[in-house]
């Protein structure tokens, strides 16, 4: 049975992907029976979700300890998904086919075809997105962008004719869009196509959209300074650097002040040293990290939908003169954003996080040792 920290994630997914006009996604029907337009209505909806779900959303990492899951089955679970779906993509009759001629080829997929490996960039900081989890002591970076990867790299087996795996490499935003620059990355997901990167990089469609979530202590809960129509006036708010929830918070709330920091663990630690009055991130980032850390809550009166012209979405961003690899990205996300495969591996992500040893990794003082 899924736990509060699922419902609610669930719930705020639905309401998002409304709001920012999503119209792949499919949501439960209690969810989208819910879906507001408003921050107040929102709130609501979040609130009766959580109350649904009992008070485990925002109970401390022990109470998450019972009724523990098996994780190597929830990833082999994830893994038959990918292969399923692999396997579906790879038999369509109207597949892309190569030509056979190393010419034809972009210098991405040369590369792939005599290496055999995709060099894909993770920040392995945003859950159920990318994340790490150690199983029998051994670290794995999890989620669901990560097993769209899987089949990305399926996909490019198939349509090279060699076997082809992803490699995975850790980068914080500014570090792997580097590392894209510099060609030792290949693609790198979750980040979105604005126009100041679409001058340097190439991008797929965009897969996902994420209600920006603020948050605070919840020792300051009550504050004036957290009012909206105060608009984070004088508010120090620590965000990720390189990242849209960076450029897109100084247009909403051009009176606060932006600290840019490295990490999602260092904006968290930023404000529970008080450093930082509030965080920005995405909606169920947000609800994992305040699940591990129970001096912190979220704030949806002030939290804000995507402005799809500032912030399109998350996709993969590719060097560029990559076309053909790009088309082949685009193939997989059409096919498994059609078909339903897109919100189960989100779903199975989602059980992924729903337990005691995925919440200690993300109290922030742990996180900041990863």
């Amino acid at each position: 049975m899924k736990k509060g920290i699922s419902i609610v994630m669930a719930t705020l997914m639905a309401l998002s992907l409304a709001a920012c006009g999503s119209s792949g996604a499919t949501t439960t029907a209690a969810a989208t029976a819910a879906a507001p337009t408003t921050a107040a209505a929102t709130a609501a909806a979040t609130a009766a979700a959580t109350a649904a779900a009992g008070t485990e959303a925002a109970t401390t990492v022990a109470a998450a300890a019972a009724g523990e899951k098996d994780f190597k089955a929830l990833i082999a679970q994830a893994e038959d998904t990918v292969a399923t779906e692999a396997k579906s993509i790879n038999s369509k009759s109207d597949k892309l086919v190569w030509d056979g001629k190393e010419d034809s080829l972009g210098p991405i997929l040369k590369e792939i075809k005599k290496s055999g490996k995709i060099e894909i960039g993770y920040t392995a900081q945003k859950p159920p997105q990318q994340f790490h989890l150690t199983v029998d002591g051994t670290d794995n970076i999890v989620g669901f962008e990560v097993w769209m990867s899987d089949i990305i790299a399926a996909r490019i087996s198939d349509y090279l004719g060699v076997e082809v795996t992803q490699n995975k490499n850790i980068f914080n935003v500014k570090g792997g869009l580097a590392a894209l620059q510099a060609n030792q990355l290949e693609c790198m997901p979750t980040l979105s196509p604005t126009p100041e990167r679409v001058e340097n990089y190439d991008f797929s469609q965009s897969y996902h959209w994420s209600l920006q979530t603020v948050g605070y202590l919840k020792s300051r809960v009550g504050e004036d300074i957290w009012k909206p129509e105060k608009e984070l006036e004088g508010v120090t708010v620590a965000v990720v650097k390189g990242t849209t929830n960076e450029s897109g918070l100084m247009d909403k709330y051009p009176k606060c002040t932006i600290l840019s920091l490295e990490s999602q663990a260092d904006v968290l630690v930023s404000v529970l040293t008080g450093k930082a009055d509030a965080f920005l991130m995405n909606e169920k980032t947000a609800i994992l990290y305040c699940a591990a850390n129970p001096e912190l809550t979220y704030d949806l009166d002030l939290s804000y939908n995507c402005d799809l012209k500032k912030d399109p979405g998350a996709a993969y961003c590719v060097p560029k003169g990559n076309t053909d690899f790009v088309a082949l990205i685009d193939e997989v996300i059409t096919q498994i954003r059609s078909d339903g495969t897109f919100e189960k591996l989100e779903d199975e992500a989602i059980d992924l996080c729903d337990n005691s040893e995925t919440l200690e990794s993300y109290v922030a003082q742990n996180a900041v040792k990863k």
